[in-house]
């Protein structure tokens, strides 16, 4: 009787036992990791930190300086870099990736402002938002040909990125995934992509009714939207301080937020419609330039806007007048400053 009193209770037991684990595993949020999973491997000026349950690198070492990482670590598959895996690891200058990684995540090389190469993994399907942002000393980038998605600002403040080619895989693109980098002066996409286009360095959607991006180290003063463009996607020319001059063709029937934000040096839009087609585009906030500059209606853009004149008559420029050694320059108009003179 005692042999059965105790079977039942130690079977008991092991009920409740099962029962609290399944409760506990299905709280929501609720992570449980196995420390056992996560190991270091070996790179140039440190470790990186990988989870071999998940196949991803989770972390970095702020002292590496280059990461050759293996299509395998202790036989399981590299797939995967993790959110802010490299993230501000600042000594990092190059990494090289397996072919065998699918998806570099959120954040994963954000503010790795010495990272200068990145040999991207062919296979690669996902980009995540932020992944290489803040990457300034970042020249160039390979996107490559089986890549599926660029996040929202992927490439933000890669200020040293020149131009950028979309294969015709990519099917979607973030908002403002090439924002505020400095130097781009080109986006070309594949002629086979069915999602986007490209047309004298601009990006559009494939059918070319919406504007995505202006890369801003263009260098030209003035620019002509093309006929037939319907909309201006937000960001789209945020920061452009070259540009004096837009043209607007009266096809345009939405601007969305920040897409003429920062343009600081626009004094003229040149619309193709009249006074009234204009008032009746839906031009959204932050887009001040727009408000500032003159509006010629019935226009075209023309091939160059000079430079606002100074004022007429005599301008000294005055600064700061504490200052023992100044200059005083006559401008023309009623401005003064100072120029300090410094002997070395």
């Amino acid at each position: 009787m005692d042999e059965m009193m105790w079977e039942k209770r130690l079977i008991s037991c092991m009920i409740a036992m099962i029962v609290v684990l399944t409760m506990v595993l299905s709280v929501p949020g609720l992570k449980i990791e196995a420390a056992d999973t996560e190991i270091t491997h070996a790179v140039t000026g440190g470790n990186i930190t990988f989870d071999m349950s998940t196949g991803t690198i989770t972390d970095c070492d702020e002292s590496v300086t280059e990461a050759v990482i293996p299509d395998t670590i202790e036989g399981v598959p590299v797939v995967e870099v993790g959110i802010r895996a490299f993230g501000s690891c600042i000594n990092l200058s190059s990494v090289e990736l397996p072919d065998s990684v699918t998806v570099i995540e959120a954040f994963a090389f954000d503010n790795c402002g010495s990272l200068n190469s990145v040999k991207m993994p062919k296979n690669l399907e996902k980009i995540e938002s932020w992944a290489f942002w803040g990457c300034g000393n970042l020249s160039s980038i390979e996107i490559p040909d089986k890549t599926r998605k660029i996040g929202e600002e992927t490439f933000q403040n890669c200020v040293g990125l020149d131009n950028i080619e979309i294969p015709a895989s990519v099917t979607s693109i973030g908002n403002s995934a090439f924002g505020y980098c400095s130097g781009l002066r080109s986006i070309k996409v594949d002629k086979n992509n069915t999602a986007y286009s490209s047309e004298d360095g601009v990006l559009f959607d494939k059918e070319k009714t919406t504007l995505l991006c202006y890369p801003i180290g263009k260098k030209q003063t003035v620019y002509e939207i093309p006929e037939g463009v319907t909309k201006i996607e937000d960001t789209a020319f945020c920061n452009c301080i070259s540009l004096r001059g837009i043209g607007i063709p009266e096809s345009v029937t939405g601007i969305d937020e920040y897409a003429f934000h920062m343009c600081d040096s626009l004094t003229d839009v040149y619309y193709g419609g009249n006074k009234e087609a204009w008032q009746n585009i839906t031009i959204k906030d932050y887009n001040v330039a727009l408000e500032t500059a003159a509006i010629h209606y019935s226009s075209t853009c023309p091939d160059d806007v000079p430079l606002p004149p100074l004022p007429s008559g005599n301008t000294t420029v005055t600064g700061d007048d504490t200052e023992e050694n100044d200059m005083e320059l006559t401008v023309g108009g009623d401005v003064e400053f100072e120029v300090p003179i410094i002997f070395l």
